[in-house]
């Protein structure tokens, strides 16, 4: 799904994760100094100054080359994602100038609505956010090497609260396709794995924009409200045994796949359907409540034409759903825009096979609430099986606020 990967990780680069972008500038300008003093001193102690004078400045070349490198690097993706986004903005106006051609359907620019089910939070980043969260963390009986470890994370966390406060789904398109509504929109996401990899050379903020995309989202509204059901789960031989737990669980806790292996059954059991699931050319797509859903993440958003191309494939796939025998699953209307999680199914980039799913929490990051919803888990599909990837979260909750979750770290 990440369409602009960068290689290597936060992990591998020999540099503790919670040091600053700032900070680790001064390690590497640090060291190589230091590496130089040693052994210029160390060549005159042995009566080899100009030996040790070469091996020093070959160390702080290495140095220097590593940070001049990152720069380069982070150069780059702000340059690359300066040209998607006019690249976007010019797919947003051929969308506004298709829905003027076409009747029945309407554009809004922004949509403050659709994105409160897609990971919107309303909150306020204070300014003095740091200051807050020191005197939150002295209240608590936090420890100096704790808040150490807390203040280390806070751009970051600030930069994921901010980017959930801020989201808004964008260049909105609206109609109705074989009698059901449908709502099309971009979301501009921040690739995780990107952002963090950008973030060893300069702070959270600046990594947050340069490594954001596009998901486009196609939502097709139901007349009832049913258990949330992936497309991926018709490529699922079977589905897990009573003893692995509740049904899904043993795909990421409760229904990675689905939520009623019943309901799925039924729905796929309808040979268009699962035609549909299966045919690696075709958008994957889920059920969730009362809404038929299709995302694809790029860098530079989705043509019109294609656009209503996958909201016509959406919309008469709904049509052949077995609604009559659905009808014994209906569930009560959730509320969409007050999730608490995020389930996408997508296939991965490249791949014909199977389609995975990526899973995103609401989570509190800091000591004074703030929230954001991160990626938890994800779904990939090696050879005939199915394998779930649990994002590591460690961190363990405070002491002062026990039935609160933990504060996320990477």
């Amino acid at each position: 799904m990440q369409r602009t990967p960068f290689s290597g990780s936060v992990q591998g680069s020999g540099l503790p994760a919670r040091l600053t972008a700032g900070r680790r500038s001064l390690a590497h300008g640090g060291l190589a100094v230091v590496s130089l003093l040693v052994f210029m001193l160390g060549g005159l102690a042995l009566g080899l100054p100009g030996l040790g004078l070469a091996v020093g400045l070959w160390l702080a070349a290495v140095g220097g080359r590593h940070v001049l490198a990152g720069r380069w690097r982070l150069h780059r993706a702000e340059r690359d994602r300066a040209a998607c986004a006019e690249r976007w903005e010019r797919t947003r106006r051929a969308r506004e100038e298709y829905a003027a051609r076409h009747d029945g359907m309407t554009y809004q620019r922004e949509s403050v609505r659709e994105a409160r089910g897609f990971g919107r939070i309303d909150q306020d980043v204070p300014e003095d956010l740091a200051e807050r969260e020191r005197r939150l963390a002295r209240e608590g009986g936090a420890g100096r090497r704790q808040w150490r470890r807390e203040a280390a994370e806070l751009d970051w966390s600030a930069a994921l609260a901010r980017h959930a406060a801020g989201l808004t789904a964008l260049s909105v398109l609206r109609t109705r396709v074989r009698g059901f509504p449908v709502t099309v929109f971009d979301l501009p996401l921040v690739d995780e794995d990107d952002a963090w990899e950008l973030c060893r050379f300069t702070g959270a903020a600046r990594a947050a924009e340069a490594a954001r995309d596009y998901l486009t989202v196609w939502c097709v509204a139901l007349p009832l409200a049913l258990p949330y059901v992936s497309s991926a789960a018709a490529w699922e031989d079977e589905p897990p045994d009573e003893g692995d737990g509740p049904a899904g669980e043993a795909h990421g806790g409760g229904g990675a796949l689905t939520d009623d292996w019943e309901a799925a059954r039924l729905l796929l059991s309808v040979p268009e359907v699962r035609a549909s699931a299966l045919d690696p050319r075709a958008t994957p797509w889920w059920v969730e409540g009362e809404r038929l859903l299709a995302c694809v993440r790029s860098n530079d958003g989705v043509a019109p034409e294609r656009v209503a191309e996958v909201a016509a494939e959406l919309a008469g796939l709904a049509g052949r759903f077995p609604w009559a025998g659905l009808e014994r699953y209906r569930i009560p209307f959730p509320d969409p825009h007050g999730a608490a999680c995020v389930r996408l199914t997508h296939r991965w980039y490249g791949r014909q096979d199977g389609p995975g799913v990526i899973r995103w929490e609401a989570q509190r990051l800091t000591r004074t609430g703030l929230r954001a919803f991160v990626r938890t888990g994800q779904l990939v599909r090696l050879g005939p099986e199915f394998l779930w990837l649990t994002e590591p979260v460690p961190g363990t909750p405070h002491d002062d606020a026990p039935e609160d979750p933990a504060p996320v770290r990477r």
